[in-house]
């Protein structure tokens, strides 16, 4: 493939990558155009600038890892906070059933006074 195509794919993803919206989906497809960036630069022999490409994506590679890590640990702590609301309700409805025991208990051990 020549290099004028790689370079001109590399700057439309690039540039496309800008347009979207969400964080995650703009470094993907950024990371996705300078790795056509690096492949353009190497052809062209121009290795300060693919390295720096390199570097960019290295870049986008990390933040994307914590992004995804970041979602998993709130989506862990989502579900055990629905897993706590669920015990506190049972908990909740536990308590309500013996506190009806109890006043049942404490009502047949009055003695009737009238």
């Amino acid at each position: 493939m020549a290099p004028e195509v790689v370079g001109t794919i590399a700057a439309i993803v690039i540039l496309v990558s800008f347009v979207l919206r969400g964080e995650m989906k703009i470094r993907l497809l950024n990371m996705v155009g300078f790795v056509f960036f690096v492949w353009y630069s190497f052809m062209i022999s121009n290795f300060v600038l693919g390295f720096m490409g390199v570097a960019v994506v290295l870049v986008h590679c990390v933040q994307v890892w914590h992004m995804i890590k970041e979602s998993r640990t709130k989506r862990a702590l989502e579900k055990e906070k629905e897993r706590a609301a669920t015990a506190e309700a049972k908990v909740g409805e536990q308590e309500v059933q013996l506190r009806s025991l109890l006043d049942e208990k404490s009502r047949q051990q009055q003695p009737d006074i009238y």
